[in-house]
């Protein structure tokens, strides 16, 4: 009995003729001679068969191919369980990675329908991040025409790392000493903290494939933290054992005014946790590998003692007693002016030369007067650190030496230079000091720059210099740095670039490039610390409270500096590919997950899709009906790309409460977009 009803088309032909089969199920196709491959295809008017292909020979006489005998759709049922044996409720489940899935019910069942007779994987997998300690299974099988087959997957038990934690003389550490794991994976990055055990022992929760790093403190005296990595495999165990390294550390009392006791005193080593003293003045920090730090004693707030510096040598499995005597503080006033006047709300820094406190600061009153106090006798340098918009082009000020004395007040005036231009700066900085333009980034001055240096030295902050580049587009304006002198990698200079968010143009400012002369500036290395490796580098891109774009970097020595939007090239953009259609309503189900494939000319990657994208927007069905109603965003974690078909796949979970039509809009962060219209049901 012939098939009606069905439509055979040739592969590969455009356009391609098609014919539709009668009553008794034949056909007629005019063709060119040759062979050519044809499909048949159901077109829902009668029995659905799966889409079957076949080559015939074209002769000028014809040819009659005879039965064509169809292919039916089979159906995939079954359970997904975890590694125990339980059914897992909510789970992807598709037989591809791109393809549209179903979830299963409450019992872990699933169905899949409209098979294509063949060698089929099923996939299951967990929304989102992985769902610990269940990770993605397949399982492959075979599935013939018209066949209902059941196959069952069982999810991936995640990777466990568990050891035991000593103390440096070997013996365990107490119970519920904190042990962190900070896992790194293809997709994604997570941590957390475990406690030991009475005997010592911890065991981390069960963790998906990639690189875990282990580190274990405790509170033995002399005792400093340990870490260890480790690469990690699913469905693995790993031991790994850790013993606290043997540190220095220090220890001490604080003293005051005739040798008594000061409590509630900060002492602070950069790298450990800051501890107070005590009701008799004493304190013990934390272990620390060997070598030498600098010690900060900062007194309690509302003394009138002044913040005091030690250099303290710590040696392995030994305390170090390092007392401090607290003297009374003293002070550095002045009076900040510029071509116009006394200046008002102007940032003034003061630091230690050399540099074994933190810095002393404040701001100018109305009158232009500052006063910074606490200080600790010694050598200072001061320098402004904040100018604001309000006043006349002037560039920064700085001091040198500038010496105080226990409970003493040193008068040091600071005189701002005038500059052509607004933004520019210059004079010589300190070890430890800064020199900027203007503090805040603006709209008539788009660009503010600040550069600390590690040695004393004369430098130059000049703005708006001449730039162009094909292709490349300046945000705000090109700067050029000078100093007299280089600094060495292990101590750059630290340039801080904020650009005002008047100057993006659309523009993502956290994807945005630094170029040094042109030429684009790199990240720094993630085991830099605070070097120039490579020089120069980036540090870290963040907006401020404002919004402002701020971009820290370090280098070694200076020339023309500029911030660029990203210089991503356009994508090779194809699509959409089938099942969705361009230029025509598409129809799908509300509620439902719709594969939308394209193609951006090989692998470009996950980072692809502009912020806010993918989004959808409510139309009217008919052209004259456009009105925009609502918009939704949708997830960007169901991204997919499929190497093999060179294509990528966003699955597009829908609502289950639109009806009519919307249009879906995918943007690239590249600019370019792709737009199919969708009718829901």
């Amino acid at each position: 009995m012939g098939l009606s009803g069905a439509q055979i088309c040739p592969t590969g032909v455009m356009p391609s003729p098609c014919a539709g089969s009668g009553a008794d199920g034949r056909f007629s196709l005019s063709l060119e001679e040759g062979t050519v491959s044809l499909q048949a295809r159901s077109l829902g008017l009668g029995p659905s068969f799966a889409p079957t292909t076949f080559s015939v020979t074209v002769t000028a006489a014809g040819v009659d191919i005879g039965d064509v005998v169809v292919a039916q759709y089979g159906t995939i049922t079954g359970i997904v369980r975890d590694a125990n044996g339980s059914p897992f409720a909510g789970t992807l489940v598709a037989t591809c990675l791109s393809c549209s899935p179903v979830w299963t019910d409450a019992s872990g069942h699933y169905t899949l329908t409209n098979i294509v007779p063949g060698t089929i994987t099923v996939h299951a997998w967990t929304q989102g991040l992985p769902t610990p300690p269940w990770y993605p299974a397949a399982a492959t099988l075979t599935v013939g025409s018209g066949q209902a087959v059941t196959q069952d997957v069982t999810l991936v038990r995640g990777a466990v790392v568990t050891g035991l934690i000593t103390n440096p003389d070997g013996t365990p550490v107490p119970s519920g000493t904190p042990v962190v794991w900070q896992l790194t994976s293809p997709s994604f990055s997570q941590g957390n903290t475990v406690a030991t055990d009475a005997n010592g022992r911890y065991a981390t929760p069960a963790l998906a494939g990639g690189s875990v790093v282990i580190t274990a403190g405790g509170t033995a005296v002399g005792a400093r933290t340990v870490s260890a990595p480790v690469a990690i495999a699913l469905e693995q165990t790993y031991a790994v054992d850790l013993q606290l390294g043997a540190g220095g550390w220090a220890l001490g009392r604080v003293t005051g005014d005739g040798g008594a006791p000061v409590p509630g005193a900060a002492v602070i080593i950069n790298g450990l946790p800051q501890v107070t003293t005590a009701a008799d003045g004493t304190y013990r920090l934390a272990a620390a590998p060997p070598g030498s730090y600098t010690l900060t004693v900062r007194p309690p707030f509302g003394s009138s003692y002044g913040v005091v510096g030690r250099l303290v040598t710590l040696v392995a499995g030994q305390g170090t007693v390092t007392d401090v005597s607290l003297a009374a503080g003293g002070s550095i006033t002045g009076t900040l002016t510029g071509p116009a006047g006394p200046v008002a709300s102007a940032g003034i820094s003061a630091c230690a030369v050399p540099a074994m406190t933190p810095c002393g600061g404040g701001f100018t009153n109305a009158a232009g007067v500052f006063s910074i106090a606490g200080l600790g006798a010694g050598t200072y340098g001061i320098t402004t650190t904040y100018i604001p918009n309000a006043q006349p082009p002037f560039g920064g000020a700085s001091a040198s030496p500038v010496v105080v004395t226990a409970g003493g007040v040193t008068t040091q005036n600071l005189q701002l230079g005038v500059n052509s231009s607004l933004g520019n700066a210059g004079g010589t900085v300190l070890p430890g000091g800064t020199i900027s333009t203007q503090g805040e980034a603006s709209v008539a001055s788009p660009l503010a720059v600040a550069v600390r240096s590690p040695i004393q030295t004369s430098i130059t902050i000049t703005e708006g210099v001449p730039f162009s580049m094909a292709n490349v587009t300046l945000l705000g304006q090109a700067i050029e740095l000078h100093s007299a002198a280089p600094a060495p990698a292990a101590a750059p200079f630290v340039v801080t670039f904020t650009v005002d968010s008047s100057a993006f143009g659309g523009v993502d400012p956290l994807t945005t490039d630094l170029r040094r002369n042109g030429e684009l500036v790199a990240d720094c290395a993630a085991d830099a610390g605070t070097t120039a490796t490579p020089d120069p580098c980036v540090a870290s891109r963040t907006l401020d409270a404002a919004g402002d774009l701020v971009v820290v970097a370090r280098t070694t020595a200076f020339s023309v500096w500029a911030v660029t939007a990203p210089s991503s090239p356009p994508f090779d953009v194809s699509g959409f590919i089938s099942p969705v259609r361009m230029g025509e309503v598409n129809a799908a189900k509300a509620g439902r997950t719709v594969p939308v494939k394209f193609a951006l000319g090989g692998d470009q990657g996950l980072d692809v899709l502009a912020e806010g994208s993918p989004s959808s927007r409510a139309v009217g069905c008919t052209a004259s009906a456009t009105t925009v109603v609502a918009v939704q965003t949708a997830e960007q974690s169901a991204l997919r790309y499929d190497a093999d078909a060179d294509q990528y796949t966003y699955l597009w979970r829908t609502s289950s409460s639109w009806t009519g039509c919307r249009v879906l809009t995918i943007r690239f962060v590249t600019g370019q977009e792709l737009e199919a219209v969708f009718r829901f049901s």
